[in-house]
C-alpha cells in the first residue's frame, strides 16, 4: 500500500473526517522533553491512498494533498517507510533515539535533491518546514531551504530531518 501526505490546518477535524470516511491514516507523535505529546510532523498526516484518492483532496481540516505537480498524482510514501516509523514506537509514541538510528540507517537511501521535513526535537524554529537534502558528513546533513526570501543551506543533526 502507498500512503499520501495531507497538509492540515486542523488535525483533529481531519482525523474525525477520515475516521468517518473509514480511511486509514497515521499520525506519528512523540513525547517532548517537557512532557507534551506532539505530532512528529506538525500539521501533516499520512493517509492510505485508495483508488479514489481524489476524494482525499476535500478532507475537512486539510489544506492540500502533497502531489507530484508534474504528473498531477499524489506524492507517495511506501508502506516500508510507514512500517519503519511504527517500528520506532513505544507505547504508541515515537522513541526519538530509535528514530535517529533508523534515519541514520536510511541515509544511504536519501538522494541529493530529495525533499525532507524537519522534526522539532532540536530545531523548533524549523519544525514542520521542508527543504532539499544536499548531502551529509558524519551525523550532520546539509539541507537547502527557503528562509527569509532566499535559499539557504543549513546543517543539522541527521535526526532533525525525516
Amino acid at each position: 500500500m502507498n500512503w499520501g501526505v495531507l497538509h492540515l490546518h486542523s488535525a483533529a477535524r481531519a482525523k474525525r473526517d477520515l475516521e468517518r470516511r473509514v480511511v486509514e491514516h497515521y499520525d506519528p507523535r512523540y513525547l517532548t522533553r517537557s512532557g507534551s505529546v506532539v505530532q512528529l510532523f506538525t500539521n501533516y498526516l499520512f493517509v492510505a491512498l485508495v483508488d479514489n484518492w481524489r476524494s482525499l483532496i476535500r478532507v475537512v481540516g486539510s489544506e492540500l494533498l502533497w502531489s507530484d505537480f508534474k504528473y498531477e498524482v499524489p506524492a507517495k510514501v511506501d508502506q516500508q517507510k510507514i512500517d519503519s516509523l511504527k517500528a520506532c514506537e513505544v507505547n504508541g509514541l515515537i522513541n526519538m533515539k530509535a528514530l535517529g538510528r533508523m534515519i541514520n540507517s536510511d541515509l544511504d537511501e536519501i538522494r541529493i535533491g530529495q525533499k525532507v521535513l524537519f522534526v522539532d526535537h532540536a530545531h523548533p524554529s524549523f519544525h514542520g518546514m521542508d527543504g532539499t537534502y544536499d548531502g551529509a558528513v558524519g551525523n550532520r546533513v546539509s539541507v537547502l531551504m527557503l528562509w527569509l526570501g532566499a535559499q539557504r543551506r543549513v546543517t543539522v543533526d541527521v535526526g532533525d530531518i525525516g
